[in-house]
């Protein structure tokens, strides 16, 4: 247990201890609220006291024994967990925030997720299995310390500040995902991380279509809408499991290292100006083209062989690591 829960079970039991106290003395004393409430404070501080007038009963001097220890013991126990939360918030903090701030100066193409609730958390959990850098951006001390327990890099603070977003290193940033709870919240951030580094890639979390538009207007480059994308995988999983299945085996799979990138065909470049069977793209590079985008066109699905790729156009394909490291290669270098 963490010492911030630490001393909030602490305060809940000494709560606790003093409600079952007054209302024990006015049932068994037979006392209004506030003569129980006194006689329940002056026991568990220890200050000492006369018995009510007439004395207690039995039942009334096992229940003072009770608050006693019971009262007693847990104003010990939350006093010695504040004063170890506040001393561990004083120095510990301090000695936290440098730590953190060596660590994210030494990152760079990193992604900022701002919030670590569940969407958020199941976004780290994602990024970290692709081995992505990520910087986790909470304002809520529980959430800050969980996301630092699961092996995050953590500035604690409020992702709609610019000093929150320069410290999780938003220029050398290449993406941010804002996930916090808020659809506002979640607007600000876009418009500050753009404001910041207007070439950083923002992902936002919207959960009103209205607010979706708004928040593109703000410059986000997608706005996803957790319930809406859970509506269509269900929908998906009823209606083409086995689409749903291998979408999962190529963006989510740990076994079978496979992904789907983007990539731009330079000026001059190995596949610019030439047909996809002449450049024959698949036998040198073992990547699947699903996908040309052209200026002109728009995105070609699943495209003819005979489609000649033009600078500039952004080639859509499927494979591991080494066989896109080529085709990248293929669609920059220059023609031998």
């Amino acid at each position: 247990m963490t010492t911030a829960r630490a001393f909030r079970a602490g305060v809940f039991v000494l709560v606790a201890v003093t409600a079952l106290g007054t209302l024990g003395f006015m049932v068994f004393e037979n006392v209004g609220v506030f003569d129980a409430l006194y006689t329940t404070v002056i026991t568990i501080s220890t200050v000492g006291f006369s018995e009510l007038e007439g004395g207690f009963s039995t039942a009334g001097r096992v229940l003072t024994i009770f608050v006693v220890i019971a009262g007693v013991g847990s104003a010990l126990y939350t006093a010695t967990s504040g004063l170890e939360l506040a001393l561990e918030r004083m120095i510990g903090g301090e000695r936290q925030t440098r730590r953190t701030r060596r660590t994210v100066d030494a990152l760079s193409n990193h992604i900022i997720l701002c919030g670590y609730g569940r969407v958020g958390r199941s976004v780290l959990e994602d990024l970290n299995r692709r081995g992505t850098q990520v910087v986790v951006i909470e304002i809520d001390q529980d959430r800050a310390e969980r996301a630092v327990s699961g092996g995050a890099t953590v500035v604690l603070g409020d992702a709609t500040h610019n000093a929150a977003l320069e410290q999780a290193g938003i220029a050398r940033a290449r993406g941010v995902v804002a996930a916090v709870r808020h659809d506002s919240d979640n607007l600000v951030i876009t418009l500050s991380a753009k404001a910041l580094n207007s070439g950083v890639v923002v992902v936002a979390r919207s959960d009103n279509v209205e607010n979706s538009e708004k928040t593109l207007l703000a410059g986000a480059d997608q706005v996803v809408a957790p319930q809406v994308v859970g509506a269509r995988r269900l929908a998906a999983l009823v209606d083409r499991p086995q689409l749903v299945e291998f979408m999962d085996l190529v963006v989510g799979s740990q076994v079978v290292q496979v992904e789907i990138e983007k990539c731009v065909v330079a000026e001059g470049a190995e596949l610019a100006d030439t047909s996809l069977r002449d450049s024959q793209v698949r036998t040198r590079s073992g990547a699947l083209v699903l996908g040309i985008e052209s200026i002109d066109s728009g995105l070609s699905l699943n495209p003819d062989p005979d489609t000649v790729v033009r600078p500039g156009s952004v080639i859509l394909a499927l494979g591991n690591e080494s066989q896109l490291r080529i085709l990248h290669e293929l669609a920059s270098a220059p023609k031998s």
